[in-house]
């Protein structure tokens, strides 16, 4: 399609939107349109998910991003042409590259923490309910409430617990 087929879409969008007025940025990446809104109130969300081209939409803080497809870019100059809007470079969205981190001690010290957090939190776990297991042991037997015998059933399995 070319950009002049667009043009109903960009108006549509732009009203939507909340017109010219509402956007303070507006930009596309490979498959969304991306836009920076003064007020969230006037986007009409339910009427931008009804549009043809448009796959859904997503709210990053006050960025509205219209999910469209491999067609966002032809889309996006139709926008710009319509709405007479100053067009932007594409933004190069890398998620799964990795980031490099500076190396110091610190971040080494906190990396050290972060593991070693990370292997004791899951055993927390077991250490609490065997505590709660060794409490009702205390409660229920002769050392405090004397409810059961110690060498009830009971009283043996939560000990075993």
């Amino acid at each position: 399609m070319t950009i002049e087929n667009y043009d109903e879409l960009s108006r549509q969008l732009l009203a939507f939107v909340g017109d010219k007025k509402n956007i303070t940025y507006f930009a596309h990446c490979f498959t969304r349109l991306r836009f920076n809104v003064k007020d969230k109130g006037l986007v009409k969300e339910e009427d931008i998910k009804k549009l043809d081209k448009v796959v859904g939409i997503h709210w990053v803080g006050e960025q509205l991003q219209i999910i469209i497809g491999q067609e966002v870019e032809d889309i996006y100059r139709s926008i710009c042409k319509v709405g007479d809007i100053q067009p932007t470079e594409q933004i190069d969205e890398i998620i799964d590259e990795p980031i490099k981190k500076k190396w110091s001690f610190k971040g080494l010290f906190n990396d050290m923490i972060a593991a070693i957090t990370a292997c004791i939190t899951p055993i927390l776990v077991v250490f609490v309910i065997g505590g709660l297991f060794k409490l009702a042991v205390v409660l229920l037997g002769s050392a405090t409430f004397g409810i059961l015998p110690d060498d009830s059933d009971l009283i043996v399995l939560l000990t075993i617990v």
